[in-house]
């Protein structure tokens, strides 16, 4: 069931374009799948976790170490990386899958460097 690009690629292909992709169809569609629902089926089956928590593991995650560590960014470019539109999307974003706003993610890694 494997699409022309292997499965096992999959997460390399999302870093290397997690500022354009989205959504699983997206990702899928980068992969060559001609079906998102095939996709994810494989996705989960060679990963053992779903496609869609994949994707928005990965960019929380990136979201966090840039927001941490990379003070020369700013929030619009943090927000550019990882395919959200603009301040305010990164802002939701990190809310609805943390609970915590991006402020928070920045301020926190400044008050471990100085304590």
């Amino acid at each position: 069931m494997y699409a022309s690009i292997d499965i096992r690629n999959a997460n390399d292909v999302l870093i290397q374009n997690l500022s354009s992709i989205n959504t699983v169809s997206e990702w899928a569609q980068r992969l060559s799948y001609t079906s998102a629902r095939d996709f994810e089926a494989d996705y989960e089956l060679f990963h053992g976790y779903g496609a869609e928590t994949a994707l928005e593991s990965m960019k929380v995650d990136i979201a966090r170490e840039l927001l941490a560590y990379y003070d020369e960014l700013t929030y619009a470019q943090i927000a550019a990386r990882i395919g959200q539109e603009n301040e305010r999307t990164l802002n939701q974003f990190m809310k609805k899958h943390t609970g915590r706003n991006i402020q928070y993610f920045r301020e926190s890694y400044h008050m471990r460097k100085i304590a």
